[in-house]
């Protein structure tokens, strides 16, 4: 049984095309249907903590405090926070390094853009995920210091499953690919154009240096 279907035991029919449930065929996303009918999830849950998280907000300016101190209350009162999404950072490694070769000897133009994707690649590499959705959350669990749950989408499957979880998912249309690009481009610019956007830090750091400089509201208002 689980907490969606706490009325059906483990040797029930399966609710869409009633075989037998057992073990062996049970979803793991519910103990109402076979895997057949539900398949096993394509997100992978992950617990994560603020030194694991690429963010794109900035460090030096902050915004919205009723959603942090709402979040981190509800932390301090012992609740959970629903779980923030996030992309595995070689996601966008290996984006950046095909952007690399596609730059290699075009002109001084390009191979600035393609030094400056290189030593971010170097940088990314010390964190693990970039963070999709979910900022205030993330950083209400780095000033508590604990860590948080996160959706880890890795496949364009789990992308597609994400969207029927979470209507309000601010990303509700386009491919994986383009959520990388998005990402990469919010970071660092339009790759062949603009300057440098805005360099991430990871969740730890930018929690540091908000509260090092004042920036942040008073969580327990």
């Amino acid at each position: 049984m689980t907490d969606t279907c706490p009325a059906v035991p483990l040797q029930a029919g399966c609710a869409i095309c009633k075989k037998w449930l057992t073990p062996s065929n049970l979803s793991p996303k519910s103990g109402c249907y076979c895997r057949v009918c539900l398949p096993p999830s394509a997100i992978v849950r992950r617990r994560v903590t603020a030194e694991e998280l690429w963010t794109t907000e900035r460090p030096d300016t902050f915004e919205n405090s009723d959603s942090l101190i709402r979040h981190f209350q509800t932390l301090e009162a012992g609740g959970t926070l629903q779980p923030i999404v996030v992309l595995p950072v070689a996601w966008t490694v290996d984006t950046m390094r095909q952007e690399v070769e596609s730059l290699r000897g075009r002109g001084p133009l390009h191979t600035a853009v393609m030094l400056r994707l290189e030593a971010a690649i170097v940088r990314l590499g010390h964190a693990a995920y970039c963070l999709l959705d979910g900022n205030h959350r993330a950083l209400a669990a780095a000033l508590r210091g604990t860590d948080l749950a996160a959706f880890v989408i890795a496949t364009p499957a789990a992308l597609d499953e994400l969207r029927q979880l979470q209507t309000d998912f601010p990303h509700p249309e386009g491919a994986l690919e383009d959520l990388v690009w998005s990402w990469i481009e919010h970071a660092y610019g339009t790759m062949h154009h603009a300057p440098v956007a805005r360099e991430p830090v990871t969740v730890a750091e930018r929690a540091r240096a908000l509260e090092e400089n004042g920036l942040l509201p008073d969580l327990e208002a």
